[in-house]
């Protein structure tokens, strides 16, 4: 249930209580846009590429575009929580330490915000003042650019005074963090799972098996997720859908065509007109 809502195709805001959950309701997905997820209620794991956060209320989760989770909700009497999803140049900010704070990361780490019990109520208050209804969309754009500048310059001083502060992984990555690094740095370019295989010394089985316990997802539905999310990018940048289809790595034509549409209910030249 929507206690607030706000979607002007370039900024998404929500506030939203569900109750008597199942992870089911929940697949792994991934945004064209960047997201912050403030938790209100509930305590439950939260994964990102890969890598599993424990959430509690309080607990901020910032992720880039394109970066893959998916919350487990089995045990979660009630799941409340805000959303604010944003494209990097709605801030109009040239200050390279909200970049980095955004991007200068592996996939995965560092996107859990643990700070002081002062810096918690301070995120509070400003995260919760997002949710509220402007008079008009002009008005409410400069209001959430604002006050999300505010946010992030904060989350760099939480970072600064708990740079460990997400308890996220060491360089000793696991089999399935290894996975999802080496899946996005070969994204259109890998032709098979077989491809992976090889790569892995692990059948095709067994790697899916661990990645789809560790993502919600299987290894090739990851993949079509993350180019399709790429190939939008790309289309809404005025590159030719034949082009884009080619440059994502989809085989065919026809193939990125049905998946496009199935994903995003629209033609990728439909696409390429509105962007």
């Amino acid at each position: 249930m929507f206690l607030f809502k706000y979607d002007d195709n370039t900024i998404f805001l929500s506030q939203k209580r569900d109750e008597n959950l199942t992870s089911e309701l929940y697949p792994m997905h991934a945004h064209q846009f960047c997201e912050l997820l403030y938790i209100l209620e509930g305590d439950f794991k939260y994964t990102v590429e890969g890598h599993t956060y424990d959430l509690h209320p309080g607990s901020l989760l910032l992720m880039r575009d394109s970066e893959a989770h998916t919350p487990h909700l089995k045990s979660v009497q009630a799941y409340e929580r805000i959303v604010i999803q944003f494209p990097f140049d709605f801030l109009e900010t040239q200050e390279t330490d909200i970049y980095d704070l955004i991007y200068a990361h592996p996939l995965g780490q560092g996107n859990l915000f643990l700070g002081d019990k002062e810096q918690a109520r301070f995120l509070h208050s400003l995260i919760t003042k997002v949710m509220v209804k402007e008079k008009t969309e002009g008005l409410q754009r400069e209001r959430t650019r604002a006050l999300l500048l505010i946010i992030l310059r904060e989350l760099i001083q939480i970072r600064k005074s708990f740079p460990t502060s997400d308890k996220g992984p060491n360089t000793d990555l696991t089999l399935e963090e290894n996975l999802i690094r080496y899946i996005n740095e070969n994204l259109t370019t890998i032709k098979s799972l077989e491809a992976i295989e090889k790569e892995f010394f692990f059948s095709v089985s067994y790697l899916n098996r661990i990645f789809k316990k560790a993502t919600g997802s299987s290894i090739w539905t990851y993949i079509i997720q993350k180019r399709l999310l790429m190939a939008r990018g790309m289309l809404r940048s005025g590159t030719p859908a034949a082009l884009v289809s080619s440059n994502c790595g989809f085989e065919d034509y026809s193939s990125f065509y049905r998946q496009y549409k199935k994903r995003f209910g629209i033609s990728p030249t439909k696409e390429r007109t509105k962007g």
